[in-house]
């Protein structure tokens, strides 16, 4: 007669024939056995094996090898039991069985088959339960409970009888919005597990349970950025936005339309698409090969070339329409007349093409420019147009229209070009415009109109002479502007000596060198200080 331990310890010595537990010698156990001190002890001696009780774990017992739970023997469950593991306990003894602890899935237990879940019993659950799961074994024990959680979010953030709490952690079952994951978060320190987020895109976006492995459903419109982000964070979690648009700028959704060879990756299948800003007519009809399903745009931005083109008929109702650049008058005609909406323009166009329009389309327009150059009187009509914007030109005319003008069309131009030459006074008048830019002009001008023109002459692209032709009397100073003339072969010069030192080059042409030799100082002398160059032809010095 000994304890337990001590019986099996000597039972197991001698290769398991004992040393005083052996042969045929009785045994009584005066404390309660495992089944393994029993297998032992049973083992070594063929006598009789007494044991008022049997205390060892649930599994060990459940199993009963050698069958010792039997008859009326109590039984003493040293671990959590399973509503299995006491049935076959059970089942194996009328004796009292006395367990202090259960671990079991929420539904054995919450069925709680044999009873079994009773008293104080502790209870773990192994898996995640319901709220109502919970309800069910916490009204059947007033022992402690240890578990986690899993639910809908409307019996999580109900929280009935308040089993989100302490560290418990919570997995949601259905679609949640971030809201909801919050308050159920504010509940316990336990991790809350989202198996689906439904939520608009700005609460996803800014929303910490969005994880990998999170099915997500946008409930309203989102960017091509957001849908990226989302889709980046649920890893394998599935991404639903078909139940709302797709709204980003037009070069975003155009950009997502192209990816896939034009299949798009969120610009796909039947999406439906809100254009946030105006686009081009390619945009458009990239996002449309993209996706069959309504495709929605307040306005549209291009090169008048490719809205007068309209590739897709994109350009029609009521759209507005912006031309980027500028247009010609034909082109403006043609996108007025596409839609019933605003066409914003500005345009470019010859003078003579601006003055055919009447205004038609001048009239509407922001800026207008005139390509190459406008004569007083298109100039004149042009400016007249009411354009909301400013008129751009510059004036190629005859000098009569030019001085007509007194500045009046003028001096709002840019450049000015006189088509024939003016005289010095012409060009005095005209220079004193106050145009923006260039002005060109030749002259032509008695010798000494020009030779007396100053600044005029010098800023002349050329200038010729229009006194009668035949000797043209000239002194030093008035030859060298003789000279400079485009039409001076047309004289033969005459160039007087002086009493002073003279220095006289002639032309390429006859000329006549008029002074008598000498040595006195006076006039027409020719005397040793003065240097005659005659030039070419033949020169004559009488």
């Amino acid at each position: 007669t000994d304890t337990a331990a001590n019986l099996s310890t000597d039972a197991l010595t001698n290769t398991g024939a004992g040393t005083y537990v052996t042969n045929a010698v009785n045994v009584t156990m005066t404390t309660a056995p495992t089944i393994a001190q029993l297998t032992a002890v049973n083992a070594a001696t063929t006598g009789t094996m007494t044991y008022t009780s049997i205390a060892d774990t649930a599994a060990n017992l459940a199993t009963n090898s050698g069958g010792y739970v039997t008859a009326a023997i109590p039984v003493t469950v040293t671990t959590a039991a399973t509503i299995a593991q006491l049935a076959a306990i059970d089942g194996a003894t009328t004796g009292l069985i006395t367990y202090t602890a259960m671990s079991d899935t929420a539904a054995n237990l919450a069925t709680n088959a044999g009873g079994y879940v009773a008293d104080a019993v502790n209870v773990t659950v192994t898996d995640a339960a319901t709220v109502a799961q919970m309800a069910a074994i916490d009204a059947m024990t007033t022992g402690t409970l240890t578990y986690s959680l899993t639910d809908t979010v409307a019996n999580l953030t109900a929280n009935t009888d308040g089993y989100v709490t302490g560290a418990v952690n919570v997995t949601v079952t259905d679609a949640a919005t971030n809201a909801e994951l919050v308050a159920i978060d504010a509940l316990t320190t336990g991790t809350v597990t989202a198996t689906s987020l439904s939520d608009t895109a700005a609460n996803l976006a800014a929303s910490a349970y969005l994880a990998s492995g999170t099915n997500v459903t946008v409930t309203d419109a989102a960017t091509i950025a957001q849908l990226t982000a989302f889709n980046a964070a649920n890893g394998a979690g599935t991404l639903t936005y078909s139940a709302a648009d797709v709204t980003d700028t037009a070069a975003n959704l155009s950009t997502d339309a192209l990816t896939n060879t034009g299949a798009g990756t969120y610009v796909t299948g039947t999406v439906n698409v809100t254009m946030t800003t105006a686009p081009t007519i390619a945009e458009l009809t990239a996002v449309n090969a993209a996706t069959t399903g309504t495709m929605t745009y307040t306005s549209i931005a291009d090169t008048a070339a490719n809205l007068a083109a309209n590739v897709g008929n994109y350009v029609t109702a009521a759209i507005p329409v912006t031309v980027t650049g500028t247009a010609t008058v034909a082109q403006a005609g043609t996108i007025d007349g596409l839609t019933t909406g605003t066409v914003t323009y500005s345009l470019s166009d010859s003078a003579a093409n601006l003055v055919t329009d009447a205004g038609a389309s001048s009239n509407l327009a922001t800026n207008i420019t005139v390509t190459g150059t406008a004569t007083v009187a298109q100039a004149a009509t042009i400016t007249a147009y009411t354009n909301s914007g400013t008129l751009t030109y510059s004036l190629s005319d005859t000098t009569a229209n030019l001085v007509t003008d007194a500045g009046t069309i003028s001096n709002p131009a840019t450049n000015i070009t006189m088509t024939d030459a003016a005289t010095v006074a012409q060009a005095t008048t005209i220079t004193g415009y106050t145009n923006s830019g260039t002005l060109t002009y030749s002259l032509t001008d008695s010798l000494a109109n020009i030779d007396g023109g100053g600044a005029i002459v010098t800023g002349a692209t050329a200038y010729a002479l229009s006194d009668a032709a035949g000797v043209l009397v000239v002194t030093e100073a008035t030859s060298v502007t003789a000279v400079g003339a485009s039409n001076y072969t047309d004289y033969t010069f005459s160039f007087s000596l002086t009493a002073a030192a003279d220095t006289m080059t002639g032309t390429g042409g006859n000329d006549i060198f008029t002074g008598s030799v000498g040595n006195g100082a006076g006039p027409y002398t020719l005397n040793i200080l003065d240097v005659l160059d005659g030039g070419g032809g033949s020169d004559t010095l009488v």
